[in-house]
């Protein structure tokens, strides 16, 4: 297994939302692209969002 990248998710359930965001310090960012297309199969009835700004 490879790590390509970081970042953290910040879940609200009350407001069935999901944002990820931030970069790995040792590994940089991960796509966050492909983490919110993952999410979206998994919680299609979430808001899911993302930037890659902030740690």
């Amino acid at each position: 297994l490879k790590c390509v990248g970081g970042g953290r998710i910040m879940h609200e359930p009350q407001k069935k939302s999901l944002f990820v965001y931030g970069y790995s310090q040792r590994y940089g960012p991960a796509k966050h692209e492909q983490t919110v297309n993952l999410l979206q199969k998994k919680y299609p009835e979430y808001k899911i969002t993302y930037s890659y700004e902030g740690y």
